[in-house]
């Protein structure tokens, strides 16, 4: 390019092309400096067609922009390594062909020859980023001219637009740099003030979350700042997924962040975001486990940033009083202007609360056999005035909150939910807010409602994570209450909080409810803990028949890992939505039952082998090795043989050796893997006879985990899929029973 521009003929086309390409140069944005610099080389050199496009990959290109082509529906495209497009961007030199079709040097692209294009004079052009850009102007004649133009001109052109394209590129890195954080990617303090700012002036209802890390200071004071570094990425990431449409997500410095969320959001949605935030965190071999406080301000009509942002630091650091992992908001505020919620008004007032208390309704979600597929029971939901804005509960309730009237709305909602026209088999579940769990006179109210009702069907009483820390002692008293009236007792989103997992023993609930997205979540440490302490719990309950409920099952796929982890219990969209009785087509297709047969499944599934394919095996096998965090772990696996020890499980079970104190892997042939790819994993070869060739076991035993599977493969037929070869298993978290299976197969080494 530099020769080019070096030669007296190409100063002089120089000179007419500045005085032409001012568009190109003045260009703001980069699809403004791209279209103009394909529509003037098509003018000038009196083309058909003229495109340019950018080499994102070895192999794959993407069009920038194209004038004169019809139909181009694809913006990304292979590049072929004998394509005219792979032969210019190899060269230094102006490319011109007066056949395409013809020329030797490189064959003609299906694109090009679609369009009809017989001529091209094409460059390419180096960008900031390392890669190239190619300029080509095309014509449909064999053998054109372009128009007896100077061809090196089209040099000088694509010379200026990739500076214009990296001038441009340059100012908006700038950009981005001034308003994100260097550490975590999100916007700084800068950026999301002035976004609170913005969203103020313009008179918009929002609410600021201020989370303030519990725990991060002895983070970096026992583990360095590097680690603490790592620590608060993780920690972004997981905030990142809590961020719905219309938040704005920052952090202010140190371990404090900002969360913007459009309209009056409750304290629930700040509970979600701890139970993200206390998930374990696992770097390198440390265990890290973090929770957070958070202070919730609501927008007030005089409000500026910083009124804003000093209530929720007050906030905040009153529930940093109260101790670890708890939410302080402010009341919100009483509205008498018209505002817009679901294009609906919002009137914040007494008489639209009582409107929505007169006209309450319950919705039910049913609740299915994981082995059978039958409704089992339904959980019964309230619903405000249909497309009204306190519809929904969170709405309703804080609105209800506001006004002291939360008593009342619970009240009329469950004597709707004893009402309903159920089958009498069907176990009614039921939701208990947190707040009026130490109100003994609302429980005694409650246990009138239900008596008064002569309804007979079973009922499980609901505590959600939120209520379990608050008030111990009377939330005992209210677990006692309802087993009393016979009700049984469900431990709501057990893992989504630390605490709801303490609370397992002293609650001892018969159900425990598990949220799915515990299993998507990305962190197989956390699930892998969570999964662990429930099928401890319930295997050395005293109950003996603690049903598992895995609820938010959206897909084929989630029912599946479900069953895998050990559900008794399906609830999601996937069995269906939230209706209303008469709207339930599920409850016409329910068979018959006897009056003594009963609701929920039993014998408990989990004590008993069960079926799975290898495919769902591996999601729990990995659940089982994040557990094996400590150098007093002991991990075992048999495999089968070497061919089930893939790259993937050898680079797993190396990150294992590395903090663990013992990683031992059994099967036919496996120490014929080279030894840099197992360094650290002890090895055994299993003779073809040796019975533990037909099972596949993972175990993780120390002091204080004791978890695995133990399966062994049924007989199928030689054609089936690797993946999904069946297996019969089962689960194993008795300390006793992990120690025995781990002796048994140590014995080999």
């Amino acid at each position: 390019m530099s020769e080019i521009a070096a030669s007296p003929r190409t100063g002089r086309a120089s000179w007419r092309v500045l005085e032409r390409v001012g568009p190109l140069l003045r260009s703001e944005n980069e699809h403004d400096a791209w279209e103009q610099a394909a529509r003037f080389a098509r003018r000038h050199f009196a083309g058909d067609l003229a495109a340019s496009f950018e080499f994102v990959d070895t192999d794959r290109a993407v069009f920038r922009s194209a004038v004169g082509f019809a139909d181009h529906d694809t913006t990304e495209f292979a590049v072929a390594p004998g394509s005219q497009a792979a032969y210019i961007r190899s060269s230094e030199d102006i490319c011109v062909s007066g056949d395409i079709a013809l020329d030797s040097r490189f064959d003609a692209g299906t694109l090009l020859a679609t369009a009809g294009v017989r001529s091209s004079l094409s460059v390419a052009f180096d960008l900031r980023s390392g890669d190239r850009g190619i300029l080509g102007v095309y014509s449909r004649t064999a053998d054109f001219d372009f128009g007896g133009a100077d061809h090196e001109m089209i040099g000088v052109l694509a010379a200026m637009l990739g500076t214009v394209i990296d001038r441009i590129r340059n100012q908006r890195d700038l950009e981005v740099q001034a308003r994100t954080d260097s550490l975590t990617g999100l916007d700084n303090r800068s950026s999301v003030l002035a976004e609170l700012d913005d969203r103020l002036s313009c008179g918009a209802e929002v609410t600021a979350l201020l989370i303030d890390l519990d725990g991060f200071k002895s983070v970096n004071d026992h583990c360095g700042h590097r680690t603490g570094d790592r620590v608060l990425r993780t920690i972004a990431e997981r905030l990142t997924r809590s961020v719905e449409t219309g938040d704005h997500l920052g952090r202010l410095g140190g371990d404090e962040f900002l969360l913007l969320c459009d309209g009056d959001v409750g304290t629930a949605r700040a509970e979600q975001i701890i139970g993200h935030i206390e998930e374990i965190v696992v770097i390198e071999s440390r265990t890290i486990g973090l929770s957070a406080s958070i202070g919730i301000s609501r927008s007030r009509p005089d409000d500026d940033v910083s009124s804003m942002l000093e209530r929720a630091d007050q906030l905040m650091y009153s529930a940093k009083e109260q101790g670890r992992g708890r939410v302080r908001a402010d009341q919100p505020i009483v509205r008498t202007t018209t505002r817009h919620l679901l294009s609906a008004p919002v009137a914040h007032d007494a008489a639209a609360l009582e409107r929505a208390i007169d006209e309450l309704c319950v919705v039910v979600q049913p609740i299915v056999s994981a082995v059978t597929g039958d409704v089992c029971g339904v959980e019964a939901l309230a619903r405000g005035p249909h497309g009204q804005p306190l519809e929904y509960p969170d709405r309703l309730f804080d609105v209800a909150t506001t006004f002291g009237r939360i008593g009342d709305v619970e009240l009329a909602a469950k004597r709707l939910a004893f009402a309903l026209d159920l089958p009498e088999h069907l176990t009614l579940f039921i939701n208990l807010e947190p707040s009026l769990l130490c109100d003994a006179t609302w429980l005694e109210r409650l246990g009138e409602a239900w008596t008064s009702s002569n309804c007979l069907r079973p009922v499980v009483a609901e505590l959600t994570e939120r209520s379990v820390l608050e008030h111990p002692g009377r939330l005992i008293e209210a677990v006692e209450a309802c087993r009393a009236l016979g009700w049984q007792i469900a431990l709501d989103d057990v893992g989504a909080r630390s605490e709801s997992l303490a609370a397992l023993r002293w609650i001892a609930p018969d159900i425990v409810k598990l949220d799915m997205s515990l299993l998507r979540n990305g962190n197989p440490a956390h699930t892998a803990h969570v999964v662990a302490a429930v099928d401890a719990y319930r295997t050395n309950s005293e109950r003996r028949r603690v049903v598992v409920i895995a609820e938010g099952v959206e897909t084929e796929t989630d029912a599946k890992l479900a069953d895998v982890l050990g559900a008794d219990l399906l609830q999601g969209f996937l069995y269906g939505r939230p209706v209303r009785v008469g709207d339930a087509s599920w409850l016409g297709v329910m068979g018959p039952r006897t009056a003594t047969e009963p609701s929920l499944p039993r014998p408990v599934r989990h004590l008993v082998e069960r079926t799975a394919a290898k495919s769902d095996l591996l999601a729990m096998s990995r659940h089982i090795e994040a557990a094996a965090l400590s150098p007093d772990c002991v991990v075992l696996a048999t495999l089968q043989d070497v061919s089930n020890f893939t790259r993937p499980t050898r680079r797993q079970y190396r990150a294992m050796a590395r903090r663990c104190g013992f990683v031992g892997v059994l099967g036919r042939n496996v120490s014929s893997v080279p030894s840099s790819e197992v360094t650290g994993i002890r090895l055994v070869d299993l003779a073809d006879d040796d019975p533990i060739t037909s099972s596949w076991q993972v175990l993780a035993m120390s002091p204080t985990v004791s978890l695995g599977f133990v399966a062994t493969e049924i007989d199928t037929t030689d054609d089936v899929d690797d993946m999904e070869r069946v297996f019969r298993y089962r689960l194993v978290s008795h300390p006793t029973e992990v120690e025995r299976a781990v002796r048994r197969l140590l014995r080999y080494f």
